[in-house]
């Protein structure tokens, strides 16, 4: 469907050239095509080139929507401002008969803005990218500390009568992990990868055991007091 609605962009952009072509040649008589024909020809077709890049999502095959989506607002509001003004341009100049440097002037004043919305748009792109990336570094150690206390979901469900007290202990776990905050403090971080470890370590005396035991529950006991140092020092 994705293919489908992309073909049908790229045939209205040609057709939508075609059409601009056609109608400046058979509206302009010959005589008349000077170099503001030429000029607001080309005007036009550039207009037109780039609301279909940004209307009808042709972005081009390098396009990354997630690295450029922080400043795509940007981008499309340069976009739509450039062309009300390349298109006002071409107006004032017909009504108010101006020279063609005159037009070519305005008309690379118009381009210059649109330059400057790519900058900006890049420039907040990679400023959302780079908090982004910061972020999910902070969240790391509250993710894998998760993924961790799943493991024992394996076990669970083998004999949940077996592992009634463990399981109770796990669902404490989690519900404490539920209130930490992300954070960039190398200390916390230090206490996210032993509350793993630990946590890793009881998965792995429990399997091999094939049953509960007093080290295992000594263990989930542990990290129940590192989680609890670690919400209390560096959570919000």
């Amino acid at each position: 469907m994705k293919q489908i609605n992309k073909t049908f962009g790229y045939v209205v952009l040609i057709v939508g050239l075609a059409l601009v072509f056609t109608g400046f040649f058979l509206l302009v008589p010959h005589d008349k095509r000077t170099d503001v024909f030429w000029l607001n020809l080309a005007t036009v077709c550039l207009v037109f080139l780039v609301l279909s890049l940004t209307e009808l999502g042709l972005f081009g095959i390098n396009f990354d929507f997630e690295k450029q989506l922080g400043g795509l607002g940007i981008r499309i509001i340069f976009i739509r401002l450039y062309s009300f003004l390349a298109l006002l341009i071409i107006a004032l100049g017909y009504f108010l008969e101006l020279q063609f440097r005159y037009q070519f002037f305005f008309q690379l004043l118009a381009a210059f803005l649109i330059l400057i919305g790519y900058f900006f748009s890049q420039l907040s792109s990679s400023n959302v990218l780079e908090v982004q990336t910061e972020q999910d570094m902070w969240r790391k150690g509250k993710v894998d500390i998760l993924n961790a206390l799943n493991q024992f979901e394996i076990l669970f469900t083998m004999d949940s009568t077996k592992w009634s007290g463990e399981k109770q202990k796990i669902n404490f776990l989690k519900e404490d992990v539920r209130y930490l905050s992300p954070t960039n403090n190398q200390a916390a971080a230090d206490i996210d990868s032993e509350i793993i470890s630990t946590i890793q370590k009881a998965f792995t005396i429990a399997s091999n055991n094939n049953g509960s035991g007093e080290e295992v529950f000594s263990l989930l006991s542990k990290c129940e007091a590192l989680l609890k140092l670690r919400k209390n020092t560096y959570s919000k």
